[in-house]
């Protein structure tokens, strides 16, 4: 009988084996069909590494398939039930993991270690000549990251339970640095601690009253880090002991109706909308309860592009962005436009509102590709303003984001097209080049 239980222990565990590394070879295989993964070296990487040891118990209770689903895993939440870390979707590891470029014998210092899988990936992409030095600030998630990465093998990396904007000084320098949380500043010594030519790569939160981050690649020569190119990310905000246990930075002014007996809701965000002004939230609420009225940008499958234009150059400023769970409002879905105000005097023109959503993926879905336009047509001029500027520039995307990062004392003066950015430590030059 104790045989038959063996060989039965052995069967079952041999079956998630194999589970496991085929759930593994069609995660791999998607993220290279999506154009994801390009390099051989980051599949291999992810082909070793079992994600299922780093959270034990979704495995457990959902199944081997759950963990290989390209969706974020929410690992630990606060009282109020917001989750205060996570696993990351895999396709957003692996974007940041290219960015990062590591190479074997490289020296890596991770920022939030979260489950440990991330770090794991690193330990294979450096290799047994490498060293990996990852940090958490939570004391419970950097004791089960380190008994995950035990567990799996890479007993040699190094966990700390500190505070990650101060990096880690005694293994310094670093050829690459990855912060894998929502940061709101680029911390001077994340830029000390980098060696000269290493790369930092991190999730940016540009703005504040953004839906989401730039996740960029920034290398670092003769103390000045520049970076070519940036994809949008979307992570929890860095916890840190000058931040706190941060809410998400977006601020939200949530209008609602009653449409044929049901409660609907639209949420609005940017910085021209006072979120606090009773008077404001009444006008939006008039505009937006009217039928809006369509009118073609001639954008064509570019309009996604240029909706990222308007985040990253008038993110600070001018945009505002629109989510609508119902089309009481006219749309559904994200939507990201230009608000002009109401007028305070009578002479002058009432405000508006011109909202632009993203190209459906249905390329005959051509409305999807119009403007709506809500009251004075103000709104919708600037709109068209900013299109021909972007066009202008020979329509870029993210691709084509150049970025520039100097310390807050020095004097910069803009050129032609180039525009400042200014966080708690850093000063960004960024401008877009074809």
């Amino acid at each position: 009988m104790a045989e038959e239980r063996e060989s039965t222990r052995t069967d079952r565990e041999g079956a998630a084996y194999r589970s496991s590394a085929e759930s593994r070879a069609q995660l791999v295989a998607q993220l290279q069909a999506m154009g994801i993964v390009r390099s051989e070296a980051l599949a291999m990487a992810l082909q070793a590494v079992p994600r299922e040891a780093f959270v034990p118990a979704i495995a457990s209770s959902e199944g081997v398939a759950r963990v290989y689903l390209d969706e974020p895993i929410i690992i630990k939440r606060d009282e109020r039930g917001m989750p205060l870390s996570s696993s990351s979707a895999p396709s957003m590891m692996a974007i940041m993991l290219e960015q990062l470029a590591v190479q074997p014998g490289m020296r890596v210092l991770e920022i939030g270690t979260g489950t440990g899988y991330n770090t794991a990936i690193l330990a294979e992409l450096a290799g047994p000549t490498g060293k990996i030095t990852t940090i958490d600030i939570d004391p419970e998630l950097a004791e089960k990251a380190r008994a995950h990465l035990a567990a799996a093998g890479y007993h040699w990396v190094q966990v700390l339970c500190a505070d990650g904007t101060n990096g880690y000084p005694a293994a310094a320098p670093y050829d690459r640095i990855v912060v894998t949380a929502a940061a709101p500043d680029i911390e001077p010594a994340w830029i000390e601690q980098l060696a000269e030519g290493g790369r930092l790569v991190l999730p940016l939160e540009l703005y504040r009253y953004q839906r989401s981050q730039l996740s960029l690649a920034l290398e670092k020569h003769r103390g000045v880090l520049t970076g070519y190119g940036a994809t949008q990310a979307s992570f929890i905000p860095l916890r840190s002991e000058p931040y706190g246990d941060r809410s998400p930075q977006t601020s939200l002014m949530v209008l609602g109706i009653m449409h044929q007996r049901e409660h609907v809701s639209i949420q609005l965000s940017g910085n021209p909308v006072e979120m606090a002004d009773p008077a404001q939230q009444r006008y939006l609420l008039r505009l937006l309860t009217q039928e809006p009225r369509l009118y073609d940008l001639n954008l064509g499958a570019a309009a996604r592009d240029f909706i990222r234009y308007l985040e990253v150059r008038y993110g600070g400023t001018e945009l505002i962005s629109a989510y609508s769970g119902h089309a009481a409002w006219g749309f559904e879905g994200w939507a990201f436009g230009i608000y002009v105000a109401e007028a305070r005097r009578r002479q002058e023109a009432a405000g508006g509102l011109a909202l632009l959503r993203p190209a459906a993926a249905a390329p005959d879905d051509t409305a999807l590709q119009k403007a709506l336009v809500y009251g004075h047509e103000k709104a919708l001029r600037r709109l068209v303003d900013l299109a021909r500027e972007w066009q202008q520039l020979h329509w870029p995307s993210l691709e084509h984001l150049y970025i520039r990062v100097y310390p807050r004392s020095a004097h910069l003066v803009p050129a032609a097209h180039e525009w400042l950015v200014v966080r708690p430590s850093v000063q960004l030059l960024l401008t877009f080049r074809r």
